[in-house]
């Protein structure tokens, strides 16, 4: 029997979050969901679910950081899943949501995994620090098909991607870089679409499979000896660069991109490398081919740029002061403080500063400061204004003023205009009077003060509070050390009386247990509405109110308006209205009504075990957990060498959420031999916290043992026979031999002929015992030359490696094993094998079990 171990490994890990997600929904005619989420516990809830509904879901991340303990493995396969995190703007540094992989057990597995099948998309992500010893941060399992959008996969212990045979890869407007492997691993298909493949240290892309390039980067990914941009042309290139000329992509091939070689972050909220002014890449693009954005939001040219950036040359703007006037304080001068801004075209601002800086002496005399602003793209940009200081005793000159119209006019507002020249002294006071008539009797200042200048300087001030349908007049008045100046009269009109908002009550949603969210709409028919408030309760009579999360403003449209209300009953039919005033008045909606879901949740039923698989230094704890129908969040083993425990264990699965009791455990390490040891289960849900009984074991005495040899070569040609397990006669009833699983499907060869397999032991089989052997798949010449001049060498099945092990259950090993001198050079001229390794498990009884696995072996590169 041949068994794809890997796909295999896989799809019993999907199938167990597949029922885990069916325990937690356990709901029939199930519809597509969007779940949020803000923290990893949510997160790995949120996969299960996804997993389990059977329909088109999203997962939605807030920003902020996200640390599975375990690979996300996405089984769905009747909808498409979609992960995504905000998104942020082009000239603002957005919050990331970064999913990391330095807390997934066991070490270097993979991120996330997509099962044959299932169709994910993953959006506006920061994913990094996963994957290592030939494991990808990601796979693709064959018939899997991942998108990737306006994401970073960057610093990546392992390739950030992996997409086996038959599997697909879509990657648009993103960035996969600073990576200890390779960036990409293609067996199957991937297609790139204005992307950015960058200093992965092991090479760019290692193409087996098909590789499409359009508008893409594949650059600097050669910091190893013998490292490329490519190993494998691609297959397609539509307007594509590389840098080192393997990727065949025609005109723009061997081409310095002139990246910046730091990640940053210039607007959005995923890091990509900028463009640098001049680089080639800048408007080389397919046209035909453009998207509308780049990974930051910020919009494309076209023809667009290559890679993940859009470049734009468009400099930073430069807010200053206009002249400033002071008299000097002293001989030295005089200290002046004022205020400059810079802000990027799509890009963020990365250095501003202004000489002489605010708050510096100036002396007597004009100054002239000085600003810079450098963005993203390296553009920059230069602005200036003069400070004047004048000697003391000089005499001033009150400012010169005028009246301008009124702008922004409304039924109960409007905007006074000016214009003030403080004939270079400090204006101190500026404020417009106004009323119903020339008598005025009230003021407003105007919002900036107009400085000390000798020119004209725009004044203004917004007014609130007016009568609608009414005739207001008003003026403009400054004054500075040489006096108080008065503008001429204006006059102005506002407009007619409001009217009251229309309202209609909508539907509730996100309805829980003791919470929803109530909706409705509101037009505030040109009216700021001041009160927007939802009537709720058990009746009609209603009994509670709640504010409209944000107001709906002034406009003459109708504005979505929503409120979360908590404290609810379970089980409970309410009554809800919606009910918003302005200067018009105040209307009331219609009634609506919704029920609350079943009762609250209870916390789990917890039954502590007995310890299993005891041995000096390891033991496997046990116990049973009955969520009670609420999703288990935590599941931990608090063990010690007193009550007082000390230690905790995660559960290897979490119990779900589900009505029956499941059983867990958690295998530990670190033990002291011929010691007793405590243990409890203690477990959470939405009901609370429960924990079990106290437990104890004695681990075995410490034994000595002799030396063994983990690994041997054997060069001997061996013929492909497979094992066969002879039952003898006597025996009446035999134990079943243990099934030993190897959790990879491809290694890394050390130039010394070393690599790791991972193999695990079954908990319920106790122990393992195994040997295993690699071998080619077919028959192969194991030299080039000829053993005699008259006699050519033959082509047979090649035993590259052997060894064997000893395995408790439920753990797993690392066996490393050394090819033969003519394994390596065949794997020296070939660079990748498909072999096949043969597993032969027995236990005491003789019973034996043998497993066949193709896995691929890669030769490593020189550092």
């Amino acid at each position: 029997m041949i068994i794809d171990v890997a796909n295999c490994r896989r799809h019993v890990v999907g199938l167990l979050v597949l029922a885990i997600g069916f325990g937690m929904l356990n709901v029939p005619g199930a519809s597509a969901e969007t779940y949020s989420v803000k923290n990893t516990a949510e997160l790995t809830a949120a996969v299960a679910k996804a997993n389990a509904n059977a329909e088109t879901n999203k997962i939605v991340l807030e920003g902020g950081s996200y640390t599975p303990l375990k690979s996300l493995v996405l089984t769905n396969t009747s909808g498409a899943l979609t992960i995504e995190g905000p998104s942020g703007t082009p000239a603002t540094k957005g919050k990331a949501a970064t999913i990391a992989g330095t807390s997934v057990e066991p070490t270097f597995e993979q991120l996330f995994v997509i099962e044959a099948g299932v169709s994910v998309t993953l959006r506006n992500l920061e994913i990094g620090n996963a994957g290592g010893l030939g494991t990808a941060a990601i796979e693709v399992t064959p018939k899997g098909n991942l998108t990737i959008e306006s994401s970073s996969l960057e610093g990546n212990t392992g390739s950030g991607v992996l997409v086996d045979d038959e599997g697909a890869l879509t990657v648009r407007n993103s960035t996969i870089s600073d990576g200890s492997e390779f960036g990409v691993l293609v067996d199957g298909t991937a297609s790139f679409f204005n992307s950015t493949i960058a200093f992965n240290t092991d090479g760019g892309i290692q193409n087996l499979g098909t590789l499409n390039l359009t508008n893409t980067i594949v650059a600097e990914n050669t910091e190893n000896t013998g490292s490329h941009d490519c190993d494998g042309k691609a297959t397609t290139s539509d307007d594509s660069l590389d840098s080192d000329g393997t990727c065949g992509v025609g005109a723009l091939s061997d081409k310095n991109p002139q990246l910046q070689k730091s990640l940053l972050n210039d607007g959005g909220t995923t890091p990509l490398h900028p463009l640098k002014p001049g680089s080639p890449a800048i408007g080389a693009g397919d046209e035909a081919q453009c998207p509308t954005t780049d990974q930051r939001g910020a919009k494309r040219a076209n023809p667009c740029s290559i890679g993940a950036d859009e470049y734009n040359s468009t400099p930073p703007t430069i807010t200053v002061p206009a002249e400033i006037v002071v008299e000097a304080q002293s001989d030295a001068g005089a200290e002046v403080s004022y205020d400059a801004s810079a802000a990027g075209f799509e890009n963020t601002i990365r250095t501003f500063s202004c000489v002489p800086a605010s708050e510096s002496t100036f002396p007597i005399g004009t100054i002239a400061v000085e600003c810079t602003a450098v963005d993203g793209h390296e553009n920059t940009a230069t602005k200036s204004f003069n400070v004047k200081v004048t000697p003391k005793g000089v005499t001033p000159v009150a400012p010169t003023v005028a009246t301008e119209p009124a702008s922004s006019i409304t039924q109960t507002s409007a905007t006074l205009n000016a214009t003030v020249n403080p004939n270079g002294s400090n204006v101190t006071e500026c404020t417009f009077e106004y009323g119903t008539s020339t008598s005025y009797g009230k003021t407003a200042s105007c919002s900036l003060l107009p400085g000390a200048g000798t020119s004209a300087v725009a004044v203004s001030a917004s007014i609130t509070g007016l009568t609608a349908s009414t005739t207001y007049d008003f003026k403009i008045v400054a004054k500075n050390a040489g006096g108080t100046s008065g503008g001429l009269n204006a006059s102005f009109a506002t407009s007619a009386p409001p009217v009251a908002p229309t309202v209609v009550t909508g539907a509730a949603t996100a309805i829980a247990q003791t919470s929803t969210t109530l909706n409705a709409t509101v037009n505030p028919n040109g009216s700021e509405v001041t009160e927007c408030t939802f009537d709720y309760g058990t009746s009609t009579s209603y009994g509670k109110t709640a504010p409209c999360s944000l107001l709906p403003g002034s406009g003459f449209t109708a504005a979505d308006v929503s409120a979360s209300i908590t404290g609810l009953t379970a089980s409970t039919t309410y009554d809800f209205r919606i009910i918003a005033k302005n200067a018009g008045g105040q209307n009331p909606g219609l009634n609506a009504s919704f029920a609350t879901p079943a009762p609250a949740p209870v916390a789990p039923t917890v039954v502590t075990g007995a310890a299993t698989a005891i041995a000096q230094t390891t033991a496997t704890l046990n116990a049973t957990v009955n969520p009670n129908g609420s999703e288990v969040t935590e599941c931990t083993f608090d063990y010690g060498t007193s009550t007082s425990y000390g230690k905790t264990a995660p559960c290897s699965l979490l119990p779900g959420s589900g009505f029956t009791a499941a059983d867990v455990s958690a295998s530990i390490t670190g033990l002291t031999a011929n010691t007793t040891y405590h243990f409890r289960i203690s477990t959470t849900n939405a009901g609370g916290t429960s924990q079990g009984s106290d437990a104890t074991f004695t681990t075995a005495e410490e034994t000595k043992v002799e030396p063994k040899l983990e690994t041997k070569v054997e060069p001997k040609v061996e013929p492909k026979v497979e094992p066969k397990v002879e039952v003898p006669p006597s025996v009446t009833k035999q134990e079943p031999a243990p099934d030993v699983t190897l959790t990879v499907n491809s290694a890394t060869v050390s130039a010394q002929g070393a690599f790791a397999l991972k193999l695990s032991c079954p908990e319920e089989d106790g122990s393992c015992s195994a040997t295993v052997t690699v071998r080619t798949l077919t028959a192969v010449l194991a030299s080039r030359g000829y053993e005699a001049k008259s006699k050519k060498p033959k082509a047979a099945i090649l035993t590259l490696a052997s060894g064997s092990f000893t395995l408790s259950g439920g753990q797993v090993k690392v066996l490393t094993l050394h090819l033969s001198s003519k394994a390596r050079a065949l794997l020296s001229r070939a660079k990748v094998l498909r072999v096949q390794v043969t597993i032969i498990a027995h236990n005491a009884a003789g019973a034996m079990h043998t497993t066949q696995e193709t896995v691929t072996l890669r030769a490593a590169r020189a550092r």
